[in-house]
């Protein structure tokens, strides 16, 4: 946890994710452990034009309607955070403002609590929050188990994916990936784009 990039522009950072072809973004907002902020939404969704997940340890309805206010599209729900309860009354808020919630897991039981709420968007999140440690291996393992169970939910692969071996390693299983940390400690983000997509 901590700073990722000392020269931060959203907006800047924004576009050439675009230019690349992303098609959403993931900004961090939480001040305490990595130094975002809620403008940042607003400056990357105005400035690359596309929708914008706020990124951060979501657990009241509140921090939903700052999101929405903010100019996000999107929000994250981390399963080992919330109860079934909470998980399932703040995709409900989510909804009602015209926002899609993310929901992380990061295993077996997590996916079926996933699975159990009603998730459309399910994140696979390689990195265990307790140990910080990374399993790849975590995609292949569940995201089989969720098509069955999930066959319309999108799956994302999350956390771990730095390189073009990564990228291949998770491709079969999942529609997309969300990489965070490889890009954004790049110094030329254009370029290890390029060497993990090409």
């Amino acid at each position: 946890m901590g700073l990722i990039r000392a020269d931060y522009r959203p907006g800047e950072i924004a576009r050439s994710y675009r230019d690349c072809g992303a098609n959403a973004l993931s900004v961090l907002t939480d001040r305490e452990f990595f130094q975002g902020d809620l403008g940042h939404l607003g400056a990357a969704s105005e400035s690359s034009g596309l929708p914008v997940l706020r990124k951060d340890f979501t657990i009241s309805p509140l921090q939903i309607q700052e999101a929405r206010a903010a100019g996000a599209d999107a929000i994250l729900l981390i399963v080992r955070l919330l109860s079934p309860s909470q998980l399932s009354e703040l995709q409900d808020c989510a909804r009602e403002l015209g926002m899609t919630a993310l929901v992380e897991i990061h295993s077996a039981a997590e996916a079926e609590a996933a699975v159990d709420c009603g998730a459309s968007l399910i994140g696979i999140n390689h990195r265990d929050l307790d140990t910080l440690e990374m399993d790849l291996s975590l995609t292949e393992r569940i995201a089989p188990e969720l098509r069955k169970a999930r066959p319309d939910a999108v799956l994302l692969a999350e956390s771990g994916v730095e390189n073009r071996a990564g990228r291949e390693r998770v491709d079969p299983h999942v529609d997309g990936i969300l990489i965070g940390t490889a890009l954004m400690q790049s110094s030329d983000i254009p370029t290890k784009w390029a060497e993990i997509f090409s």
